[in-house]
C-alpha cells in the first residue's frame, strides 16, 4: 500500500513540476505579444498618415491644370505647403509632411510623405514616383487626316 502512495506523490510533484515551467512561460510570451501588438498598431498609424500625404500630394497636383508638366520638367514649383515644411494634421492621431520635387528622370516627379503617430512618436515615411503620360497609340483614320494649328489630339 505504502508503495502506492509514493509513486502518486512523484507523478503529482510532476505534474506541479510542469505546471511551474509552463505559466511563467505563457505569461511572459502573452506580455511581450501585447508589447508587439501595441508597438505594431502605432507602426501602423504612422505609415497610414504616410499614405495619407502621398495622396494629399496627388490631389494636389490634380488640382491645377498643367502642375503635374510644370513641376516634372522643373519649371514650376511644388504647391504651397508641399515643399517638405508644412506639417498637415487633418487626420486624426497625428501628423505628417509632404515634399513634392521633379525627377528622378525628365517628366517625372517624387512625392515623399513622412508621417508621426503623436502618442507614440513612431515615424513612417514613404516615396512615391508618378509619371504622367497621355495615349501611347497611333492615330487611324480611313482617309487623310489635317492636323494644323491649334489642334489637340
Amino acid at each position: 500500500m505504502h508503495k502506492k502512495r509514493g509513486q502518486i506523490i512523484i507523478v503529482v510533484l510532476i505534474i506541479v513540476m510542469i505546471i511551474g515551467i509552463i505559466i511563467p512561460a505563457v505569461v511572459y510570451f502573452s506580455h511581450h505579444e501585447m508589447k508587439w501588438t501595441v508597438k505594431e498598431t502605432k507602426s501602423t498609424r504612422a505609415f497610414h498618415l504616410a499614405e495619407a500625404g502621398i495622396d494629399r500630394g496627388v490631389f494636389a497636383m490634380n488640382g491645377t491644370a498643367g502642375l503635374w508638366k510644370n513641376v516634372a520638367n522643373g519649371t514650376s514649383s511644388a504647391p504651397t505647403g508641399m515643399d517638405g515644411t508644412s506639417e498637415f494634421t487633418d487626420v486624426e492621431g497625428g501628423r505628417y509632411k509632404i515634399k513634392i520635387t521633379s525627377g528622378p528622370v525628365s517628366h517625372q516627379i517624387t512625392i515623399c510623405a513622412v508621417g508621426k503617430d503623436e502618442k507614440s512618436d513612431e515615424i513612417r515615411g514613404l516615396k512615391a514616383i508618378y509619371q504622367l503620360e497621355g495615349i501611347n497609340s497611333p492615330l487611324f483614320a480611313n482617309s487623310k487626316i489635317d492636323v494644323s494649328g491649334n489642334e489637340k489630339v
